[in-house]
C-alpha cells in the first residue's frame, strides 16, 4: 500500500543553508528566513533546504526572498501534484515523488518534493523531517570536483 506522509508534518519547520564554492564552506540551521540573504551572491552556490511545508508565513518569507511567484509557491504546497518540470522566468520547478518503504510493515510512503533552482541558488522543500539529502551533503562537504566546481 502506498500512504501519503502530508499528515505528518512536525512542530517546525527545519531550515538549513549550505553555501560553498572551492574556497569557502559553510552549513548550519537558520533559525529565520532571512538569514539566508547574507549568502546570495554570485560567488558561492548556495542550497536551502526546508523541512516541513505546514508553516505559512515561513513559506511566504521565502518566496518574498526569493522573489518567487505565488504560482510557484502554490506548486510546492500542492503535494497532490503530479511530478513535474515548470519554467518560470526567474527559475525552475521541479516537482517529484518520492517513495520510501517503511522498515516494519509493507507500506510505502510518498513525500513530495520540490525543487527550484533560482540564479546560483537552488531551494528544496520536503513535507517532513528526514534526512535522505545527507550523502549530498557529505560529498559537498569533501569538496569533490564533480558537485562543487
Amino acid at each position: 500500500t502506498c500512504k501519503p506522509i502530508f499528515d505528518q508534518w512536525s512542530d517546525d519547520i527545519l531550515l538549513r543553508a549550505i553555501d560553498f564554492n572551492p574556497d569557502i564552506f559553510e552549513e548550519g540551521r537558520l533559525h529565520k528566513v532571512e538569514e539566508v540573504t547574507k549568502y546570495q551572491t554570485d560567488k558561492t552556490v548556495t542550497w536551502l533546504n526546508i523541512d516541513g511545508l505546514h508553516d505559512m508565513q515561513v513559506i511566504q518569507e521565502i518566496g518574498e526572498v526569493f522573489n518567487l511567484d505565488q504560482m510557484i509557491l502554490a506548486e510546492v504546497l500542492n503535494t497532490y501534484a503530479r511530478p513535474r518540470v515548470v519554467a518560470y522566468d526567474n527559475c525552475l520547478l521541479l516537482s517529484i515523488k518520492m517513495l520510501q518503504h517503511e522498515d516494519n510493515s509493507s507500506a510505502i510512503t510518498v513525500e513530495n518534493l520540490s525543487i527550484i533552482l533560482t540564479g546560483s541558488v537552488l531551494i528544496s522543500f520536503k513535507e517532513v523531517r528526514g534526512d535522505v539529502f545527507e550523502p549530498v551533503r557529505e560529498c559537498i562537504r569533501k569538496q569533490r570536483p564533480r558537485i562543487s566546481s
